[in-house]
């Protein structure tokens, strides 16, 4: 993909339907961005998993608290086939220069819900596991 191409389609709330090594298991998995990737050269991204509970139980065994998981209805966005969710203890950052690898079809649209990327950020800030350098660019 092409730089001036990525650059009008990324932003807060692109979502990607990818397999990221170290971020996601080897099944691609629907990533949100949740900064603006121009500004960072890069993009900040929560996975979505469908295994709310097996979440949930990795939370509580590792001490965290259980409002760092944000479900995601079925209904709130239309590719899901089912009630999701978002660990808000991992987080991952993609290098612009990877993104301009992807293929349009990595892409997904409509834009994911700003009323869920904003307690998706509230509750990254939040966390006590992720870096202080991605807390920053969500304060941004």
């Amino acid at each position: 993909m092409k730089r001036n191409e990525l650059k009008l389609i990324l932003r807060r709330g692109t979502v990607l339907y990818k397999n990221i090594r170290g971020l996601t298991s080897s099944e691609p998995h629907y990533l949100i961005i949740l900064n603006n990737p121009k500004e960072h050269n890069g993009a900040v991204v929560s996975v979505v998993t469908s295994q709310i509970e097996k979440r949930r139980e990795r939370i509580l065994f590792f001490g965290l608290h259980e409002s760092s998981l944000v479900i995601l209805p079925k209904f709130c966005y239309q590719h899901f086939s089912k009630d999701s969710a978002v660990d808000c203890n991992v987080v991952g950052i993609i290098p612009f220069d990877d993104l301009l690898t992807y293929t349009p079809q990595d892409f997904k649209s409509p834009d994911f819900p700003h009323e869920y990327i904003n307690q998706i950020i509230q509750r990254v800030l939040e966390s006590p596991k992720v870096q202080p350098s991605i807390k920053k660019i969500l304060s941004a």
